[in-house]
């Protein structure tokens, strides 16, 4: 399930403009950044004396979600959810003992660690919260950054570096603006998780309102492949509906048959045209894009 959480690309696809999706995430990205710079370290005392880990974690994570984004773009489904777990954490964190987190190092008066206990279990124990904080921190930015690596190339560099850019600058903006007019940390995070609802999944399907899944259709077993698998059965049709449901499923699967063959018949049509303008000399630039058009349809044919 995870695996095909993190492979859903549907929100990529129904982005009318990538430029659009682009600003959005850097928007977000360092709107996000920003507030947990500011906030982390009045949370977990430790963060205000290592400030810069902050901003490493926050490189570090987008770099590896640009990195994963083709290969991962569900990976902004979890964005928001991780970010969510993380404040929830962090909220707490005096009652939960990491607020005043003793740096096990007693040369470090400043900290209050040379009355502190120095022990070996201390330094593993400190150290390893300290490292799920940043790993936790650093996850985040791997989500959010996934959204940057799935729609970048699907625009020209130089136009896809500038709605970055303007993404960017303008979350930069609109943080100073939040904190030049006083407003808590809760605004804050609303402002970078905003533009990420973007990636969210629509209303659930209207199966869902009925309280029923996929096994209520899915009842008769066959093997494919050498796996068993569940299918979909003309009789399940009608046990919710009407005998006459029962040719829902042979109708069904006519109809995207019949599509198909069309899709089938365009593609055919779409390679003769690209090897008709390679032969005509057309714009190399021109026949790169088309062919990643085609490329494109062919995947999900």
């Amino acid at each position: 399930m995870f695996s095909r959480l993190t492979t859903d690309d549907d929100w990529a696809r129904r982005l009318q403009s990538p430029a659009l999706g682009i600003a959005l995430a850097t928007f977000s990205i360092l709107a996000l950044e920003l507030a947990l710079i500011r906030w982390i370290s009045g949370q977990v005392r430790i963060f205000a004396y290592f400030n810069n880990l902050t901003l490493i974690g926050a490189f570090l994570g987008m770099g590896l979600g640009v990195a994963l984004g083709r290969r991962r773009p569900g990976l902004l489904h979890l964005c928001l959810p991780s970010l969510a777990l993380f404040v929830a954490v962090l909220t707490a964190s005096e009652p939960l003992g990491l607020m005043h987190l003793q740096f096990p190092d007693p040369s470090i008066h400043m900290w209050g660690a040379e009355g502190a206990d120095h022990s070996l279990f201390l330094l593993v124990r400190n150290l390893g919260i300290f490292g799920l904080l940043f790993m936790a921190l650093v996850w985040i930015f791997v989500c959010a950054g996934a959204a940057v690596g799935q729609l970048f190339p699907k625009l020209p560099v130089l136009r896809a570096y500038s709605a970055d850019l303007l993404g960017s600058l303008l979350g930069i903006v609109a943080f100073t603006s939040l904190t030049w007019l006083r407003l808590s940390p809760p605004v804050w995070f609303l402002l970078a998780g905003i533009p990420v609802t973007k990636g969210i999944r629509p209303t659930p399907h209207l199966m869902f309102k009925v309280n029923t899944n996929c096994m209520a259709c899915h009842l008769k077993k066959k093997h494919n492949q050498g796996h068993a698998v569940r299918t979909g059965a003309p009789e399940t049709c009608a046990t919710c509906h009407t005998p006459e449901h029962k040719k829902m499923l042979s109708d069904w699967r006519s109809q995207i048959g019949d599509e198909i063959k069309g899709a089938e018949e365009l593609e055919h049509e779409a390679l003769e045209a690209l090897e008709a303008a390679r032969q005509r000399g057309v714009v190399n630039g021109v026949l790169t894009q088309a062919s990643e058009m085609i490329a494109a349809g062919q995947k999900f044919l």
